[in-house]
Formats: C-alpha cells, structure tokens, sequence
C-alpha cells in the first residue's frame, strides 16, 4: 500500500474482543500524524512499513499515542 493520508488511525476490538495475529506489512505512507492508537493485540507484526520516510515503529499494546 502506498499513498498520502491524514493519520495511521485506530487498531482496537470491541470490549472483551481479543485481536490476534494481524500483520502490517509492504506499507510506505506519508501521513499527517503517525499515530496509530493501538489496542491490545496478540502477536501483532510490522514488517517492511514506513511511514514519512522512516521505518515505523508502532507504541506498546494499550498505549493510545496522541
């Protein structure tokens, strides 16, 4: 995937939901924000992203980043 877009936006479930193995990969974006607000996620991978020219390095599960 690649393009221009505001921000990363939100990977979160619905309460008691359990996300797992989901994988962000072959991703090259210009966003306004990097923020991704990430939820809890079980085995959750980043591979081959970047993100404003730089490789993407996603905040801690359940750390919502501004």
């Amino acid at each position: 995937m690649r393009g221009k877009y505001g921000s990363f936006g939100t990977l979160r479930g619905n309460p008691n939901d359990k996300l797992r193995d989901i994988t962000l990969e072959n991703i090259d974006v210009t966003l306004g924000t990097d923020a991704l607000a990430l939820g809890p996620v079980e085995n959750f991978q980043i591979k081959n992203v970047v993100v404003n020219g730089r490789p993407y390095v996603p905040p801690a599960a359940g750390a919502a980043k501004p």
